[in-house]
């Protein structure tokens, strides 16, 4: 059983680092691994126990902070999206054949919010010189100079 088989933690957050754990109807089976950013990890359990519906304990813990944590429970056999403002984070189940793919990434608080940018921008050319120049016979046939051409923009 390849990792195309297996459940799929995948960590898109730069600033959490993920502490998964499954979970049956009966018992806790208990991870020894942690997803840091930029990791893809597999997961699950062979044999019959797999045929079981399991659900993910996931603990996103700050990487710069280990008391800053934030546990949920997520069902392996259907497709959701959560958001965990705590965190600043969305948590997204997608399933893929009967394969939960549990994407964990960054949510943009900017993206609500109507951003203004403003810019000062200045050009400025000392000369420009444009010709046309034919093929035969060889000449130039028109030729525009421009001197001191200046833009400048505000906003």
């Amino acid at each position: 059983m390849g990792d195309a088989n297996c459940h799929q933690l995948v960590n898109e957050h730069c600033c959490l680092v993920l502490n998964p754990q499954i979970v049956s109807n009966t018992e806790r089976f208990g991870s020894h691994f942690k997803v840091p950013f930029g990791e893809r990890v597999a997961f699950g359990r062979a044999g019959e126990a797999a045929a079981t519906k399991d659900r993910l304990h996931l603990v996103l813990t700050d990487k710069d902070d280990n008391s800053n944590s934030y546990p949920l429970e997520l069902n392996l056999d259907r497709a959701s999206e959560r958001e965990i403002s705590e965190m600043n984070a969305r948590v997204c189940v997608k399933l893929q054949d009967r394969v939960a793919v549990v994407i964990v990434s960054h949510v943009s608080t900017a993206a609500a919010q109507n951003i203004v940018w403003g810019y000062d921008l200045e050009v400025r050319v000392p000369q420009l010189s444009i010709a046309l120049v034919t093929e035969t016979p060889r000449g130039e046939a028109f030729c525009l100079t421009l001197k001191g051409f200046e833009l400048r923009t505000l906003q």
